[in-house]
């Protein structure tokens, strides 16, 4: 998620919101305050948004937490699923 938010940073920046020490997000009330609501819609509203694409990734990172998870049988042994999570391309951007 640091790569997707690094590549939009310009248009965060737009908005009050930098990325700080940590990789953390800080934002500038002043700069939001002050922001237009164009560049607002565009990071917080719509399918192809900042705040959807984070979104959609996050929900990719918790399906493969719960496919990892099944990989284990009751007896300790991988299960068919191991397969599934191995080949998916979770770490694609959204």
């Amino acid at each position: 998620m640091t790569g997707m938010t690094d590549k939009n940073s310009n248009m965060l920046a737009k908005i009050g919101i930098t990325i700080g020490k940590g990789n953390k997000l800080e934002l500038d009330e002043d700069a939001l305050k002050q922001a237009d609501i164009s560049s607002l819609k565009t990071v917080f509203t719509g399918y192809n948004s900042f705040v959807s694409k984070i979104s959609q990734k996050a929900t990719g990172i918790s399906n493969a937490a719960n496919w990892a998870s099944a990989t284990y049988t009751n007896n300790g042994t991988y299960s068919k699923t191991d397969s599934l999570l191995t080949s998916s391309k979770i770490d694609e951007e959204v």
